[in-house]
């Protein structure tokens, strides 16, 4: 059992502080500590912390004393040794091992094959406390909504998950796993156990150039860059007559490969942004094209070969309600398409039920021939079942990654 003493905590704030990533999540909260529980691998709590250090972006907990809460892996696996959580790359240094000294954690993981040890905490799973009977604090989210404790213990958490379930406890369909439905299409991409999108997700703005997820947390400056090739590239576009219309500074670089550097700039106040390509061709780099400006509200690449589909609530349509099972769109191809109506051209929707959210996506095979024409497309009027009433969730795109591009190029 977990050692119930009580230490001198005068320094768990800080601690919490220090470890907490200053990143934002998008997730779904779960409604009590015993949904959550079901929701993973395994709950444990560690009566201490042997060693605490900082690898592949995550914080890594080294663990004493595990004594385990609920076990939903398969086969006859050992007692966890070692926790982490994701932290992106928020911060480069950690607390000192001294000031872990008579901490206790209770830890809801997931397997993870890629974390040391082979377990890595949710967003909603990580608490630290002085012992079982004092106030535990939440490393990673704060939960303040649903059945969770009002200042909770880590002896309060274990007893809400160890205590038998309601009809209304653990997970349903909706909570833990989102149930696809209506169509065969798999564009809409949910995030992973520890909480994030996978990194290897391409992205873009509505329209322009896509890139890696991941990539996002590598922009700088092209002047601070050292790619002194790419700053002559791009200076020949800028001295010519075109050129001069283009911002001649603040370029910053987006995503480079081996042959290719994606740049982007943000014009303030408007917050515009606006692209540059460079490609290498044969031993040199060379501009290669250039778009601007505008907002560039993050979605998810459709596979090659589709077009993309928006959509909106028909304003005609009556009022949804909490009980409502179909919703009205207005559907519009976004892609050149001479102005024909999609019709049978249309693909979807794929929707998924979250605990929070009901997502809808769509796509459209492209149009017959060689070339379209851009006067405008039509809009499509589509009725969509939804798999269960709604409640009080939110119609949202699907395709949306919940991040702009203009928050994560620095204001220069």
């Amino acid at each position: 059992m977990l050692k119930e003493t009580s230490p001198d905590c005068s320094n768990l704030a800080s601690l919490v502080a220090d470890l907490q990533p200053q990143i934002s999540y998008d997730y779904e909260p779960s409604t009590s500590p015993a949904q959550l529980a079901a929701r993973v691998s395994v709950v444990f709590l560690a009566s201490a912390v042997s060693d605490v250090r900082l690898e592949d972006e995550r914080v890594v907990l080294n663990l004493d004393a595990v004594e385990l809460i609920s076990d939903n892996r398969t086969g006859d696996l050992p007692n966890p040794e070692v926790i982490a959580f994701d932290v992106g790359s928020t911060y480069d240094t950690l607390p000192d091992q001294g000031q872990f000294e008579g901490i206790s954690l209770i830890a809801f993981a997931h397997e993870w094959e890629e974390a040391p040890g082979g377990l890595v905490a949710d967003i909603e799973g990580l608490w630290l406390g002085c012992g079982v009977d004092s106030p535990a604090v939440s490393v990673i989210v704060d939960q303040d909504h649903g059945d969770w404790p009002d200042n909770p213990t880590l002896a309060s958490l274990r007893d809400a998950i160890s205590a038998p379930s309601g009809p209304d406890e653990g997970a349903s369909p909706s909570d833990s796993t989102p149930s696809t439905t209506a169509g065969e299409l798999q564009l809409i991409v949910t995030p992973e156990p520890a909480g994030n999108l996978p990194e290897e997700l391409m992205v873009g703005c509505s329209s322009g150039p896509t890139f890696p997820l991941s990539a996002l947390e590598r922009i700088r400056p092209l002047a601070e860059s050292g790619l002194s090739e790419i700053e002559a590239a791009i200076r020949v576009f800028l001295d010519d007559e075109e050129g001069q219309f283009w911002p001649q500074d603040d370029w910053q670089v987006v995503h480079q490969t081996d042959s290719t550097v994606l740049l982007a700039h943000l014009s303030q106040p408007e917050e515009l942004v606006s692209f540059m390509t460079v490609e290498l061709t044969g031993n040199e780099w060379r501009w290669a094209g250039a778009q601007g400006g505008g907002p560039c509200p993050l979605q998810a690449r459709l596979p090659e070969g589709l077009n993309t589909v928006q959509w909106r609530i028909d304003p005609a349509a009556e009022p949804l309600t909490p009980n409502s099972t179909t919703v009205d769109l207005l559907v519009t191809e976004r892609e050149c398409a001479s102005g024909q109506a999609m019709g049978d051209r249309l693909l979807g929707p794929e929707i998924v039920a979250t605990q929070t959210a009901i997502l809808i996506a769509f796509a459209a095979e492209p149009p017959p021939g060689d070339s379209q024409t851009c006067q405008g497309n039509p809009e499509q009027t589509v009725v969509v079942e939804l798999p269960e009433p709604l409640g009080d969730r939110v119609i949202s795109d699907g395709l949306a990654v919940g991040m702009n591009l203009e928050a994560f190029l620095t204001d220069q």
